[in-house]
């Protein structure tokens, strides 16, 4: 039954990604569904480091999602909620599956220990991450112009930056740094301090780094799309879920270990993404 399934993946994010699940109530009733789908997989591969905490695991995962997309090709999809879901919104909105194979391909630094090796290198995975999620979005929400894919990219890289920062506590319970190493070195930060929960002025100050190259990435959309379409829209609202994520850690100090970070603001996201809806509407 679709329904289910998508009634399924609509589930999943309302609980574990719940600003994504916020946009996409922003698209035409009939796009919604595929959004809920595409968002969904973005989940399930995005919890594998999470859910398998030996690498070997998470690559058998992995590979699972690259075997499914390769047998929805050939219109054998397993029976996966969010595969049978997916499979479906590729078909009905013919979604490039290399682009989602390469989302795939990208969770793999997520099984390693080391942190990234620079800003540059955190903005790359950022951008082959959520940036990429952004720009296959738009291919369900029906505007693939150069300008709005260029937008949704770096919509999604500022989201995927700030939520790294955001959730920088989660994943180093599971023993992963996402600050690069080179701002830890300027910042005069520990990696075992990150990992062991230590909070120090040093720490917010890597913090600030990467919330800075998020705010970069924030101007790169508005150059790229001055006058987003309504189309465009929920897309793009993955900026305004950044700027959520930025305000919340410029309120801790930028102190990633603040517990008032565990805890999102549910109303003012849902205040945010109205008042941007409303700006970008004709």
């Amino acid at each position: 039954d679709p329904a289910a399934d998508y009634g399924y993946c609509a589930a999943e994010l309302r609980r574990h990604d719940n600003g994504r699940f916020l946009t996409a109530q922003f698209a035409e009733p009939d796009r919604r569904p595929g959004l809920m789908a595409l968002y969904a997989f973005n989940l399930e591969i995005g919890r594998v480091r999470e859910s398998a905490r030996e690498p070997l695991l998470g690559m058998v995962r992995l590979q699972w999602w690259r075997d499914a997309l390769a047998m929805m090709e050939r219109t054998e999809t397993p029976k996966h909620a969010v595969a049978l879901a997916l499979a479906e919104t590729i078909g009905r909105f013919g979604l490039d599956r290399a682009a989602l194979v390469r989302l795939v391909d990208a969770r793999e630094s997520d099984l390693g220990d080391t942190p990234p090796d620079d800003l540059p290198s955190l903005r790359l995975y950022a951008e082959a991450t959520g940036g990429a999620l952004a720009e296959l979005a738009l291919g369900i929400l029906g505007d693939t112009t150069q300008a709005a894919r260029d937008a949704a990219r770096h919509a999604g890289c500022a989201l995927a930056l700030a939520g790294s920062m955001r959730s920088l506590a989660v994943t180093a319970r599971l023993g992963r740094c996402m600050l690069p190493a080179a701002v830890m070195d300027r910042a005069g930060v520990r990696l075992r301090d990150v990992l062991d929960l230590r909070s120090t002025p040093e720490l917010a100050d890597a913090v600030r780094m990467v919330v800075i190259c998020a705010d970069d990435a924030l101007g790169d959309m508005r150059r790229a799309l001055p006058r987003p379409s309504r189309l465009s829209m929920p897309a793009l609202l993955a900026g305004t879920l950044a700027r959520v994520h930025l305000a919340a850690l410029r309120k801790a100090g930028y102190d990633p270990l603040d517990r008032r970070l565990l805890a999102p603001d549910k109303l003012r996201l849902v205040t945010s993404l109205l008042a941007a809806s409303a700006l970008r509407r004709p």
